[in-house]
């Protein structure tokens, strides 16, 4: 089974259905092969906290109802999560400061990095700032969801 990490703003469109939020199609395929076992998606355990946190303040104004609908169907999944880890929060750290990403984007990078599999992303930013890492595994790859497609190897972007 192929292994992913997944950040937020690939989960966050699994709930978002508006016509403005781009690659929902592609984030929802990636659930589907997840559901159907031909992936497992990975995530570090405070992917919860910030799908959540970024859907309560959301543009769309969504009511705690449809946000505590959330937070039970996002757990009933079954996601692959991995609890804080301090070896894995010192390499975010040592990412975050060679490319100037967030801690929280830092992590996911060096979770895929540990787990030797691709980062799936919608944060072009992410792709653009960890190109200039000294320190990459030669087989690490950022995924741009827009450039997801199931099954196809060559959308994957390899440093």
């Amino acid at each position: 089974m192929q292994q992913v990490v997944l950040d937020a703003s690939v989960i966050l469109k699994w709930y978002l259905d508006f016509p403005e939020e781009k690659n929902r199609e592609k984030s929802l395929l990636i659930l589907e092969q997840h559901l159907e076992r031909d992936i497992e998606i990975n995530i570090p355990e405070f992917a919860y906290y910030e799908t959540i946190h970024v859907l309560k303040f959301s543009k769309y104004k969504l009511g705690l109802f449809t946000i505590r609908k959330a937070v039970n169907s996002l757990y009933a999944l079954k996601l692959n999560s991995f609890p804080f880890d301090k070896n894995l929060f010192l390499k975010s750290l040592d990412i975050s400061f060679e490319s100037d990403l967030s801690l929280y984007d830092s992590y996911y990078v060096a979770l895929a990095f540990n787990l030797n599999c691709p980062l799936i992303t919608s944060d072009g930013k992410i792709l653009n700032r960890c190109s200039s890492l000294s320190k990459v595994p030669t087989s690490f790859e950022t995924i741009l969801l827009d450039r997801y497609e199931e099954g196809k190897n060559d959308d994957k972007i390899p440093f």
